[in-house]
């Protein structure tokens, strides 16, 4: 059964839009009139907050992304803080909720990436993403260099750095330990695959010590591999080791090796974080404490305890919040509005890193025997014009003002960002005629492709939200009900949980399905792995030439060939319409101001990873 956003009285967004366009119909004006995209830039602009009363306040200037250090980056401006009172913190034990772990669990390998939520305050990795600038630093690594192939890292590490709970000092031996918890057999983390190649026969291709080679206590050289087990040259591992990912956070091998999967069930993780593991309620929540001893890196956390509750329902946290039983919450778009409207405090993070964008599912084109095998030759969206009209059936411009005013930029083609490799300057013009707002044009195309009103496309819409995209079913329903409805696509609503959406990705059971995805700021082989080839795990679209680029790119070290390939992937993807590419925006969250002064993250890292930076109201 599908969400009915139109009866919850608090909610606003979709019914917005709605009068907006009764009005401007109404007026004599036609369609809408799209404002001019803005182009996508990575210094520091300056936006006037909007007067439109549900959305304001919004902040009065944002920051895109920063081009990688191997460019000329500018200096970004921290985001003013508050200066705390002299004193205590308000409450004792600051609470942020979120709708679901999807995983309750002390076993960090049986979660997937949106997991680490419960784990990110606890652990630390070899390379951390800086909270003010967003790029890579080193953290429990001091340095890092690559083989002349690209294949090998070597990490030198960070000496007298403790694990919680007297479990010892970090050494050599955790970082094996921890690849070694990545590639368990019942692991659900992607990021073996890199390191140890494909399963076959129930067993990794390469064994984990031919991954990692320990030098000394300090000195680990680590080896990614293909899938057939080939060392590769790998561009991106400073996201697989590093707070972006997660999935290689360190956590103590001594406390594993000494208490097992039982002492991990009842003592929690043992990392070198600024929080440490005090319990877990299932059910319930987990919570944590600040470490007594003095931090490897001088954090000192206001709060000295976190409690992280699952509360699944949107009104039921937003109800908590205003009556103080929570102080930190993500919200979907409606509540934010209102909550700004009640002088709740939002906090937004450093730079436009989070993007969103609507996948189409069933588009099995590949060779794969199990792509064969999946593909239904009556799948409307297996023709380009299809994909085009749906495209151009969304005024973009439009919910862009309702979504994310003032905090956002537009996207041409999925994950793809001027800040990243494979950016195409022509995309922001070619955008106007290829995928901007035009609902005559969309119809058109959708009559050529053979459909109409006695014959129209009909697609289900998983309505679902993972923790910190609250917004996502609102996102999805608003494209259904207010532009693909309006050129004749006819698009249910299914409630799930995101649980349920992963195992219908994998088992490609997506035909006729499309979703809403929104993720942080990844590299783009990763995600071109993950998401667009045969031997992904999410399987929306898949066929031959993809698989070809993402094995080319495993080869190439150079990276200005990186680059060009890259390109050459968003190009074919732009011209294909493989997905319905909407925005980048800073993320957002909102707070008690009685409790809570102000809190700086990036955006591109798991947020709690930060909550040492959260500051508190003092009295």
């Amino acid at each position: 059964m599908a969400r009915n956003w139109f009866r919850k009285p608090e909610a606003i967004f979709v019914t917005t839009l709605v009068l907006a366009l009764v009005v401007i119909i109404g007026c004599g004006g036609g369609e809408a009139t799209p404002a001019p995209a803005p182009t996508p830039t990575s210094v520091p602009i300056r936006v006037e907050p909007t007067s439109t009363p549900t959305l304001a306040p919004v902040p009065p200037a944002f920051k895109t992304l920063t081009p990688p250090p191997t460019q000329a980056a500018p200096v970004p401006v921290p985001t003013p803080t508050l200066a705390p009172k002299a004193g205590v913190p308000a409450v004792n034990r600051v609470r942020y909720a979120i709708a679901s772990p999807e995983n309750e669990t002390n076993r960090s390998w049986q979660g997937t990436r949106q997991p680490y939520v419960q784990y990110a305050p606890m652990v630390d990795n070899l390379i951390g993403i800086d909270p003010y600038t967003a790029q890579a630093v080193p953290e429990l690594a001091t340095s890092w260099e690559t083989s002349s192939d690209g294949s090998v890292w070597t990490f030198h590490l960070r000496k007298g750095v403790q694990f919680h709970n007297n479990w010892g000092e970090f050494t050599a031996k955790d970082v094996k330990y921890n690849v070694e918890r990545l590639c368990r057999p019942d692991t659900r983390l992607s990021t073996c695959v890199y390191l140890a190649g494909a399963v076959v026969e129930k067993k990794r291709v390469v064994p984990i010590d031919q991954i990692v080679e320990i030098v000394d206590d300090y000195t680990v050289n680590v080896t990614f591999h293909d899938a057939k087990g080939k060392p590769r040259a790998f561009g991106w591992g400073d996201f697989v080791w590093s707070t972006n990912s997660n999935e290689l956070a360190m956590e103590s091998s001594a406390h594993f090796g000494a208490k097992g999967i039982d002492g991990l069930d009842k003592d929690g993780i043992q990392g070198t974080g600024p929080y440490k593991y005090k319990e877990r309620k299932l059910g319930q929540s987990i919570i944590l404490e600040k470490k007594p001893e003095k931090d490897w890196k001088s954090r000192d956390p206001d709060f000295p305890e976190f409690e992280i509750p699952w509360i699944p329902e949107d009104a039921a946290r937003y109800a908590a919040l205003l009556a103080g039983e929570i102080h930190v919450t993500d919200l979907p778009l409606d509540l934010q509005a209102d909550a700004r409207g009640k002088k709740y405090l939002p906090l937004y993070s450093q730079y436009t890193s989070r993007n969103v964008f609507l996948l189409f599912g069933g588009m099995h084109f590949s060779s794969d025997p199990k792509s064969k095998a999946a593909f239904d030759p009556k799948q409307p969206m297996n023709d380009v014009r299809v994909r085009k009209a749906m495209n151009m059936a969304i005024n973009r411009e439009e919910m862009q003002e309702f979504l994310y005013p003032g905090i956002s930029e537009i996207m041409y083609v999925g994950n793809y960002h001027p800040a990243q490799p494979g950016w195409d300057p022509a995309w922001p013009e070619r955008y106007k005629t290829a995928y901007k707002f035009n609902p005559e044009g969309a119809k058109q195309l959708l009559r050529e492709a053979g459909y109409g009103p006695d014959n129209p496309i009909k697609l289900k819409a998983m309505s679902y939200a993972s923790p910190g995209e609250a917004e996502t079913p609102q996102i999805m329903e608003a494209v259904c009900t207010l532009y693909w409805a309006k050129v004749g696509i006819q698009c249910e609503l299914v409630d799930m949980d995101s649980g349920t959406a992963v195992q219908k990705w994998v088992a490609r059971d997506t035909i006729n399905w499309v979703w809403v995805n929104l993720i942080g700021f990844f590299p783009q082989e990763y995600w071109l792995t993950v998401a667009y080839t045969s031997a992904s795990f999410i399987h929306h679209y898949e066929d031959d030439k993809v698989d070809a680029y993402v094995k080319t790119l495993e080869g190439i070290g150079d990276p200005k060939t990186r680059d060009d390939l890259f390109r050459e992937v968003g190009n074919y993807f732009f011209d294909n319409y493989i997905e319905a590419p909407l925005f980048w925006f800073r993320q957002a969250y909102i707070a008690d101001p009685k409790i809570i002064a102000d809190w700086i993250f990036p955006g591109n890292a798991q947020a709690t990873q930060y909550l040492y930076l959260l500051k508190a109201v003092k009295k």
